[in-house]
């Protein structure tokens, strides 16, 4: 008896073991379709001879896809799970990275860009609750590794671009190269991932009164096909009977926002609309302040990204010990600090520090955000919401710091995300662990 039970639970462990060796997978994949797509668009910009301007606009226009993909992966994870949002969202957005190869003018481009956006806003939702399920399933913080990871594919996409133009290869046969690679990686995945699992129960469940009259009806997977006015018969069939003996109407409840939820959309907001910032303006801030040739200013991303991925492989275990809330509260002073520098700073070298300052006290937010979201009620709705603002964020954060740079100038408008950081330390709270329900894998209960 001991044996077999020892034996079962070895062979949980290592089941659970090959679920976070494949979100890291999943995580490195998206990354390296993300660092290929952003190494060949000045190749593709020099084929379609559109101008910087165009380009910046056809990339404002298609980031609707990944909204309206976080969007439409939260209804299908509710309803389907992740691993069918990870394989189609991937299976797109590699799609769309082989079209941005083939794109002749700025409307083919946009499409294939926007096809790009919405795969990555589906796998995003899926790639993202795949990870609050594996963290919580071990008991202890592993997000920000996962993160780590998709910062880890991006170098590699982006070394990838680089050795093959070296190489002489064409721009069709980089984007195909690196969409056949990420295909691979997630079907592979994909078989070792968690299946669907148990939700915390939503907030309207545990308030419901009470009737004796009316008998709790159990909610399954046959409720999505309901819609209002269809009622419920035995075994979960629609039952269509009238007069007397009509059964109880259900209504599905319309999936609400509660005042953490929203808390923890803002607070995504707020991280990755700085994040944003660092990404588009740190070389352009390098090369305005001490006119820093383009290879040097090039240095002001690259310690913000190092460190933030050196961080991201440190920052779990110190979520361990202190707690979320103090990893979202001291890394937003860490990074509001970052960028006192960066704006006060009088060498370039100085500067860099206050980069690398910056991302490495960004470098544990976002996670510990997405795994609050993800153990709240509704979950899979909750997650893309988040995920929405912290994209809105993503874009519209070098657009503010655009207009401030333009009226001032780029190290000034660098007085906005210190603001934004600072409103953060006052939001932290929102993620404060909450007690998500028991959780146990369906593929791990087959081997227990």
């Amino acid at each position: 008896m001991y044996d077999t039970k020892h034996r079962a639970a070895s062979t949980a462990g290592g089941r659970l073991r090959a679920a976070r060796v494949s979100v890291f997978a999943l995580y490195a994949t998206a990354g390296f379709l993300v660092g290929t797509w952003s190494g060949i668009i000045p190749i593709v910009a020099r084929n379609t001879g559109i101008t910087p301007g165009v380009l910046g606009l056809v990339i404002v226009i298609s980031s609707v896809g990944i909204i309206a993909g976080a969007q439409v992966g939260g209804r299908v994870q509710q309803r389907s799970g992740s691993i069918g949002l990870c394989l189609w969202g991937l299976g797109l957005a590699a799609f769309g990275a082989v079209a941005v190869g083939f794109a002749g003018d700025a409307g083919v481009l946009c499409c294939a860009f926007t096809i790009f956006a919405f795969g990555m806003g589906l796998n995003d939702v899926g790639m993202n609750m795949q990870a609050v399920l594996v963290e919580r399933a071990y008991g202890r913080p592993i997000m920000a590794a996962f993160h780590a990871f998709f910062s880890l594919g991006g170098a590699i996409g982006a070394l990838t671009i680089l050795v093959t133009a070296w190489a002489g290869w064409s721009g069709r046969a980089q984007l195909g190269l690196g969409a056949a690679i990420a295909v691979v990686a997630v079907s592979v995945s994909a078989g070792w991932l968690l299946r669907k699992t148990e939700e915390p129960p939503a907030e309207q469940d545990a308030q419901a009164p009470a009737s004796a009259s009316v008998p709790a009806v159990r909610r399954s997977a046959s409720d999505a096909l309901l819609d209002d006015g269809v009622t419920v018969g035995p075994a979960g069939w629609p039952d269509l009977r009238e007069g007397p003996e009509a059964p109880v109407r259900i209504r599905r409840p319309r999936v609400r926002m509660t005042r953490v939820a929203w808390l923890l959309g803002i607070t995504a907001l707020l991280l990755m609309c700085t994040e944003g910032v660092a990404v588009d303006w740190s070389a352009l801030q390098l090369t305005q302040a001490f006119h820093a040739a383009a290879g040097v200013s090039a240095f002001g991303y690259g310690a913000f990204a190092v460190s933030m991925t050196v961080g991201r492989l440190v920052v779990d275990r110190v979520a361990a010990v202190v707690g979320p809330v103090a990893v979202v509260r001291a890394g937003s002073v860490l990074g509001a600090l970052g960028l006192v520098v960066v704006v006060f700073s009088p060498s370039i070298w100085l500067t860099l520090v206050g980069w690398a300052a910056l991302g490495f006290g960004l470098c544990g937010g976002v996670p510990q955000v997405f795994t609050a979201a993800g153990n709240q009620p509704e979950s899979a709705i909750v997650l893309s919401r988040v995920l929405t603002l912290g994209y809105v964020g993503i874009f519209g954060g070098p657009a503010l710091v655009g207009l401030l740079a333009q009226a001032t100038s780029v190290t000034f408008a660098m007085l906005a995300p210190i603001a934004l950081l600072i409103v953060a330390v006052l939001l932290a709270g929102a993620v404060r662990r909450s007690r998500p329900v028991p959780f146990r894998a369906a593929a791990l209960d087959a081997a227990a």
